[in-house]
């Protein structure tokens, strides 16, 4: 008997041990990712050197895109330039709630009109089978693109198709040294964003008089942040398992009551809009998915030259810190709608870092970002629904079609081949 409590015993404090080597691994991961981000690691006190660091790693972007922004650039006054013309749209933007009230009719408007040209008939009429990720795609570029530039009027739908193409492309190509973006692709992908613009684009010089500037300057970051949290998390609540907080179709039916009538009342500054907004279970259901789904899934940084031959590119691994169960729990995988509500260690606190951390935290931090993919969900919800509304999602993928529960990928090329069937 005392062998076996003994036995017992060891094998206890063995798993504890473990637990705790785990668990503080973890720890030291998310501290390292932390000094990733806020450029501690790298002792870093200057803007001019924060700028070298994280303008290496995005080389690929200026070969690809053309671009010259905050991200790229390793001039302090375009980085305060760029930074101080973003910060002005979104506080502009935020402070008023006219422009949401036009930025949410615009996106239903441009659902219904990409649902109408996709069957030829009016939405309702019938069955509409829709690539998903096309859909949103152009729905998040197209409201980005009324978002930076207002005067913009009347979006050609195919060529926002052919834009938000072009840009996964080049994203995926610039990722292989093999196969480098010419100039040819450049120039065709700049010239047809600035044909949707006033003037060609001449109005939105943000670095003053002089050069046209790239208009994918500022709409590259502002759209490629967006889109992906909006489609992964519109199919995880809409048709997948949510996790360990009761019925999946609990958490279903509140994002589409929170969300779903959000578009009609957003800006109008009534009741219904601010209770949609400011609740804790909006919130909740916001954080949860920039958690799961955060905008930049890893932050590059390089260090410099000092003995080595050239600069060495490391990243935070923000998806990976988000899902850790060690800081999380067992369902760190899971959409678990009471997670953020609940309270939060200061460990998880540390680890949650949807938007960066200071000196370079996102602009749309300010609940900007939260704001505008609530309202593009609700788009997404009361203009094509869910599963329990009757709309059907087909993944291409045997595991996803099986199982409601099997998670997400998240891989720029993952979401291909989703379609609804509305």
């Amino acid at each position: 008997m005392w062998t076996i409590i003994l036995v017992a015993l060891l094998f206890f404090f063995l798993v504890c041990r473990q637990w705790d080597v785990l668990y503080h691994h973890s720890a030291r991961k998310m501290n390292v990712a932390r000094g990733i981000v806020n450029f501690k690691y790298f002792n870093a006190r200057t803007l001019g050197e924060r700028l070298l660091i994280r303008a290496f790693p995005n080389q690929r972007l200026i070969d690809a895109f053309g671009i010259n922004n905050a991200f790229t650039t390793t001039d302090t006054w375009v980085h305060k330039r760029f930074v101080r013309y973003a910060t002005g749209l979104i506080n502009r933007v935020n402070a008023d709630n006219e422009e949401w009230r036009h930025l949410s009719l615009l996106g239903q408007d441009t659902l219904r009109r990409l649902l109408s040209a996709e069957s030829g008939h009016e939405p309702g009429d019938q069955q509409q089978r829709l690539h998903l990720t096309s859909t949103v795609r152009i729905l998040c570029f197209v409201v980005v693109l009324h978002f930076l530039f207002p005067e913009v009027e009347n979006i050609d739908l195919q060529a926002a198709r052919n834009v938000t193409e072009d840009i996964n492309r080049l994203w995926v190509q610039s990722k292989d040294a093999s196969r480098p973006v010419s100039e040819r692709e450049q120039d065709r992908l700049v010239t047809m964003i600035r044909h949707m613009l006033p003037m060609n684009g001449q109005l939105y010089d943000i670095y003053g008089p002089g050069e046209q500037s790239n208009p994918l300057n500022i709409t590259l970051p502002a759209f490629e942040t967006l889109w992906r949290v909006v489609l992964l998390t519109y199919v995880h609540i809409a048709f997948r398992g949510i996790g360990s907080d009761g019925p999946r179709v609990t958490t279903e039916s509140l994002a589409r009551g929170l969300l779903g009538d959000l578009p009609s009342h957003l800006g109008t500054g009534s009741e219904k809009e601010i209770a949609a907004l400011m609740i804790s279970k909006t919130d909740a259901i916001l954080q949860e998915a920039l958690r799961l789904y955060p905008p930049t899934k890893r932050i590059h940084r390089a260090i410099l030259p000092t003995h080595t031959a050239k600069p060495v590119v490391i990243a935070a691994d923000i998806e990976s810190l988000h899902r850790d169960t060690f800081i999380w729990g067992h369902n760190a995988h899971d959409f678990f709608l009471p997670r953020m509500g609940q309270g939060l260690t200061q460990t998880q606190k540390d680890a949650y870092m949807p938007f960066g951390l200071a000196p370079h935290l996102c602009p749309a931090s300010n609940k900007f970002g939260e704001r505008m993919i609530a309202m593009l969900l609700g788009v997404l919800f009361s203009g094509l629904g869910s599963k329990g509304t009757g709309t059907a999602i087909e993944y291409g993928d045997v595991m996803l079609d099986g199982d409601i529960c099997a998670p997400l990928p998240t891989g720029r090329e993952d979401a291909e081949s989703w379609h609804v069937t509305v």
